[in-house]
């Protein structure tokens, strides 16, 4: 019997990971892995315990791989995210 747990956990948490806070290489390398996980887990049935450990491991190496933006960039981001919405709302008007 193979045990998911571990990988299932890891995925979830993986998928709430915040995008704004990384840089982005480190972020998409990150959703390479998820989804190369979740294409994986769509023939689980068929998974041995040893190809279930080692997603489990690179997902895991992806997740501390995740190199996050200096605090200024991350603000600087959010505001710049913030005006551009605000600057579309006007153009819808």
């Amino acid at each position: 019997m193979v045990i998911l747990t571990e990988l299932e956990l890891l995925l979830n948490q993986a998928k709430k990971t915040d995008s704004k806070l990384y840089t982005e290489k480190s972020y998409k390398n990150l959703l390479d892995v998820i989804k190369a996980t979740e294409k994986a887990l769509e023939n689980k049935n068929e998974l041995t315990q040893e190809e279930v450990d080692a997603l489990t491991g690179d997902l895991r190496k992806a997740m501390e791989a995740l190199e996050k933006l200096p605090v200024i960039k991350y603000f600087l981001k959010k505001k710049l995210l913030l005006l551009l919405n605000q600057k579309k709302q006007l153009n819808q008007k």
